[in-house]
């Protein structure tokens, strides 16, 4: 039998008229002044109206290269069309160098520049490369509904889903509906994903997280009980712990709380739940909670390398939010807990 080593626990003229041509000056000296900060004004409204224009422009292309975590062309941007071919002959199949390229068209004002620039990419980019392909596609339907009309939109789904994973692009159809407060556009894409692949426990986690996030309880438990109706058994953890973390994140932590509970009280050895139900609440700065939780795990029949995992998350938990007394009592925990390993033996 393996022994449990204390040392793995580390952490660690006249006046008159001098005063009359001096007013007279004055009052030439002010019409000249005046009609110069006319003129400078009307440069800076100029400059600013312009300055307004181009970060308007940036904040377009900002947003179409931040859907998919490319570099946004920004104010010290040097790159131009050139300098993009040239990278791309060297790295066709990067995507986020094409989408930086649509951004940069975007910077232009050149929205059919951006669309042609997508349009070679997906055309480019090898078809094993599934992931940078759908990059582009999002990104393509991030301009079509940001720049384009509902038919142009309704025709790159189509032709995404046609091309591309078709769950992967109505999750990222309705993500781009919720970003934009496009409420019941996004709630009718949620509705159509969820009818289509209702055997995804994506699919139905996404679904119940967007009704949490609008502040609908109700609809968000009504979707968990028609989620585990068409789900296989093995997805039902899966969706009913993202569901407690999202009461926890959306909702509220005493739903989230009394969630995870029944979890547990289902698979008190799994303790892949017992870790997130813990990292939910010492997000929610609840340490004392999450304490509580750690000192029932450690009382679980469970191997003495799953024990000694938990107590090594909990010296790392009380060196963050705890302090030296803390940190003894676990530390204290863990001694005894060796002891009794070692008085079994």
């Amino acid at each position: 039998q393996k022994t449990f080593e204390w040392d793995d626990f580390k952490v660690g003229g006249g006046a008159e008229e001098d005063e009359d041509e001096e007013e007279e000056d004055e009052e030439s000296e002010d019409e000249g002044e005046d009609k110069r900060r006319g003129q400078k004004r009307s440069r800076e409204k100029a400059r600013e109206k312009a300055k307004e224009e181009r970060e308007i422009r940036l904040r377009e292309a900002k947003l179409l290269a931040a859907a998919e975590g490319a570099e946004a062309v920004d104010s010290s941007e040097t790159w131009a069309e050139d300098d993009y071919e040239r990278e791309l002959m060297a790295s066709p199949n990067d995507s986020k160098l094409w989408i930086r390229y649509m951004a940069f068209r975007l910077s232009l004002a050149d929205v059919e520049g951006a669309r042609a620039v997508a349009t070679r990419a997906l055309k480019t980019i090898l078809f094993r490369e599934e992931d940078e392909k759908m990059n582009v596609w999002v990104a393509l339907l991030n301009l079509e509904h940001k720049f384009g009309t509902k038919a142009s939109l309704g025709e790159c789904v189509k032709k995404a889903t046609a091309a591309a994973h078709p769950k992967r692009i109505h999750l990222h159809l309705a993500k781009i509906y919720e970003d934009a407060e496009e409420t019941a556009e996004a709630a009718e894409t949620y509705a159509t994903a969820a009818k289509r692949f209702k055997t995804s426990k994506k699919v139905w986690s996404a679904y119940i997280r967007f009704e949490l996030r609008g502040g609908d309880d109700a609809a968000a438990r009504q979707l968990l009980q028609r989620s585990l109706q068409s789900l296989a058994k093995h997805k039902h953890v899966f969706v009913i712990s993202k569901f407690a973390q999202d009461e926890f994140a959306l909702g509220s932590m005493e739903r989230g709380r009394t969630v995870f509970e029944g979890l547990l009280d289902s698979y008190p050895k799994r303790v892949d739940l017992w870790n997130v139900y813990i990292d939910k609440e010492s997000k929610a700065g609840e340490f004392d909670s999450a304490r509580a939780l750690f000192s029932r795990l450690v009382t679980l029949k469970l191997s003495s390398k799953a024990i000694k995992g938990v107590f090594k998350k909990w010296l790392a938990f009380e060196s963050v939010n705890g302090d030296a007394e803390t940190t003894q009592q676990v530390k204290e925990k863990a001694k005894a807990y060796v002891q009794r390993l070692l008085e079994t033996q």
